[in-house]
């Protein structure tokens, strides 16, 4: 886990006794992170509105975000042969899930390449992406009034990646 990332959870959730491995400021350094809008990690305020949709929730101004950061990646850093890498999308949310997907495939089609980069899921689902953002509500991630009353899940989507897991060290 790159170390930008790992300091959140760190210091919020594990009193700063969660640790990087060897050298992984180094190893999970990726081209993008040089562009001021692709760091290792960030928060991005979005000037949206939750809405309900049924028992689920979605904020189509957060989605159209995430379609543009996303379309701005693959124009800024297009995947090639040597430089490969898969998009996560991740939410609290399946209706937000489900409009993600929508104006995703409205813009790049069914059968797109691109969009084959792509794969959307909710933060309980099972993350193995070289970049994941999170499409998350207004509400979630106020650390003291969140949707999960033990703090949980306010985290679970920072240590959730392949390469993640790999090298994470946790607090015994």
């Amino acid at each position: 886990m790159h170390p930008d990332i790992s300091s959140l959870p760190s210091t919020h959730f594990y009193g700063g006794r969660l640790t990087d491995g060897p050298g992984m400021a180094t190893k999970t350094k990726r081209k993008w992170h040089e562009s001021a809008l692709f760091p290792p990690y960030a928060f991005m305020d979005v000037a949206g509105r939750e809405a309900p949709s049924g028992t689920s929730k979605t904020n189509a101004v957060e989605a159209e975000v995430a379609l543009s950061l996303c379309i701005r990646l693959l124009e800024d850093f297009p995947p090639s042969e040597e430089s490969s890498y898969s998009i996560g999308v991740v939410t609290p949310y399946k209706a937000q899930k489900d409009e993600l997907e929508r104006i995703f495939q409205n813009k790049f089609g069914l059968k797109s390449d691109l969009l084959n980069l792509i794969t959307f899921n909710t933060v309980d689902a099972s993350a193995n992406y070289s970049i994941s953002a999170l499409s998350a509500a207004d509400e979630y991630f106020r650390f003291t009034t969140g949707l999960s009353r033990s703090g949980e899940r306010h985290h679970h989507p920072l240590l959730r990646s392949r390469r993640d897991r790999q090298e994470r060290r946790l607090p015994q």
